[in-house]
């Protein structure tokens, strides 16, 4: 700090002493004066700014930087400092020019470049973000902040495995650095490798114990491992510290209702979006927990926020959408599928009924669905491959309920809406032959993701099924899931349907076909339950505890599909008492075939 007067030179070290001891209220009166006295004490009002920066008095900071970058327009450490206040300030695009012209006195300026990657970052530019950390890091390749921040970048480009590489580098250095500790653990957690989570986490935890961010990230983790008592406790506690926490706020509510507290568990998710209304995983949540319980008309309007999350694709046709059924009456219009299989076999219906409304209908789905689906009646199905036919209108398929009005009493339910082709179905026919009970199981979801958590089933829990004098099992699962077949008992035989089986580029039509000639499919929560479902096939279908919402929570039956029987666990992760009720029920029902 060079100034010509001795006095105001011992003035502004005092100053820096007083903010380098904590005291930085001190140091911003002896700027405040020295400026006073001085108007043109270029570093009077750099100091100035940054003590009232530190004390988050973003607007005066600002103020004083700009005066000072008037008097010393040579200072990269004063636009470094000015670019953090316009940060702070949530200006990203001024912060950044403010390091660009810091990095423009001085190139080699590792500060600047890792603030630099930070604005970048806040404006979703992290392949540049990342590239100004790397350059931080070539000057100062110890730099803790650049790693961590380097590793939020990478985090965010998709390259999870080089990110924690990065998180790992900076607690080599530092190891009880407890935001990047609290940052590997969220990503090991979304990894999938929930152990290793907990235990980054709970090392955080150790060097910040009332850190509420940290609190949230644990209990994401064990809600991931079904600990669900233990993840309301840490939210209780991140909520206790931080009231106002809506992100906190909507997972407790998600973990409240895998506990089967409906209520609380509402009212978690209303206080979420009474602090902030726009929160998208709270809306879509709540809509969820409403359909569950069975108020659709509520649960299919608060869904609607899935087309606000990150993950949602526009589809970007032009003009207007469906709003009104009463609108159909002889308009054209493009339903597109949006998530996964099951959920287009399932809410294809209601193409069906949109055409028995007047409109007609194209339903663009998946490319592996074209074929299944191709018979659906007074509906034109196209893939995604294919060009967009003229139209009116245009309406993502799921949102078509909403519109529709759709509550559990007026769900139509008619089935079969689709069948297997006629052809593949004789061909399966022969070879299954008419010998035995057949029954087609299926077992495992898709365990990526938190979607089929305690969804899916062990294979060894359909042992017992295998006794039953004259039943046949009868393999009807692909891919995940598969391998536990090697690892049966050799008394209990699951046949299985060959390396053809579905093996081409069109989803289910082997699979459609064998179920004409099953006596019966059982099966985990999967799009299997949903295509017997669709084709009018008996099926069989085992819950977990707190179901998805579209099996609802009492009934052994569905409105959605009335071949279907549910078997409901009583106890979380406990599938023997299902499959005890199952081995009952079909012990009954071979009986019942026998007996005829």
């Amino acid at each position: 700090m060079a100034s010509g007067d001795p006095r105001q030179n011992r003035t502004l070290a005092q100053a820096i002493d007083l903010l380098r001891a904590g005291k930085p209220v001190e140091a911003n009166q002896i700027c405040a004066s020295l400026l006073a006295a001085d108007p043109a004490d270029g570093e009077a009002a750099h100091l100035l700014g940054f003590t009232a920066l530190r004390l988050g008095r973003l607007a005066e900071a600002l103020s004083a930087f700009d005066r000072a970058a008037a008097l010393q327009p040579g200072n990269p450490e004063l636009f470094n400092n000015r670019g953090n206040c316009l940060k702070a300030l949530g200006r990203p695009e001024q912060a950044l020019a403010s390091y660009r012209r810091a990095l423009e006195l001085l190139p080699r300026y590792p500060e600047a470049l890792n603030n630099s990657g930070l604005a970048l970052h806040d404006l979703g530019r992290n392949g540049e973000a990342l590239a100004s950390y790397d350059q931080a890091l070539a000057l100062k390749p110890d730099y803790l902040a650049a790693l961590a921040n380097r590793g939020d970048a990478l985090k965010a480009l998709g390259r999870s495995k080089d990110a924690l590489a990065s998180y790992d580098a900076a607690l080599a250095i530092q190891p009880n650095l407890a935001q990047v500790l609290n940052n590997r653990g969220n990503l090991l957690r979304v990894l999938g490798r929930r152990e290793a989570a907990l235990a980054s986490l709970d090392q955080a935890l150790k060097v910040r114990p009332d850190d509420p961010k940290t609190l949230t990230n644990r209990g994401a983790v064990y809600k991931s491992m079904m600990r669900y008592e233990e993840a309301v406790a840490d939210y209780d506690r991140a909520l206790d510290i931080e009231p106002r926490l809506p992100e906190t706020l909507s997972n407790r509510g998600v973990a409240l209702e895998s506990l089967g507290r409906f209520e609380e568990a509402l009212a978690s998710y209303d206080l979420a979006l009474s602090l902030q209304p726009d929160h998208i995983e709270a809306t879509r949540n709540r809509g969820l927990l409403r359909l569950l319980t069975g108020a659709w008309r509520e649960g299919w309007a608060s869904m609607e926020s899935r087309r606000r999350m990150p993950s949602w694709t526009p589809r970007g046709l032009p003009g207007p959408e469906l709003e009104r059924l009463e609108d159909a009456q002889g308009v054209r219009v493009v339903l597109y599928a949006e998530q996964g299989l099951g959920d287009t076999i399932q809410f294809a219906r209601f193409a069906q009924r949109l055409s028995a409304a007047g409109a007609t209908v194209t339903l663009e789905v998946q490319a592996p669905l074209s074929a299944l689906m191709s018979g659906l009646t007074g509906v034109t199905v196209v893939s995604r491959a294919d060009p967009t036919p003229a139209f009116d209108f245009h309406l993502p398929l799921m949102s078509l309920p909403r519109v529709m009005g759709v509550e559990p009493e007026t769900l139509s339910a008619e089935v079969p809406y689709l069948a297997a082709d006629p052809v593949r179905a004789g061909d399966w026919a022969r070879r299954l032959g008419d010998e035995g009970f057949k029954v087609g199981i299926v077992w495992q979801g898709n365990p990526n993701g938190e979607i089929d958590q305690g969804r899916s089933i062990p294979l060894t829990a359909f042992a017992g099924l295998a006794d039953i004098p004259g039943v046949r099992l009868i393999s009807l699962q692909k891919g995940f899931g598969a391998e536990q077949l090697e690892g049966l008992a050799e008394h209990v035989r699951v046949e299985t349907l060959g390396e053809t089986f579905d093996a081409g580029g069109q989803a289910f039509l082997d699979t459609a076909a064998v179920m004409d000639h099953l006596d019966l499919v059982i099966t985990s929560d999967t799009s299997i339950a949903h295509l017997a479902g669709a084709l009018g096939r008996p099926v069989w279908v085992a819950l977990k505890s707190v179901p998805d919402w579209r099996w609802g929570l009492e009934e052994d039956t569905s409105p959605w599909y009335p071949t279907a029987r549910l078997f409901r666990q009583i106890t979380p992760a406990d599938w023997s008492g299902v499959f005890d009720q199952v081995h009952a029920a079909l012990l009954a029902r071979v009986a019942a075939g026998a007996a005829e």
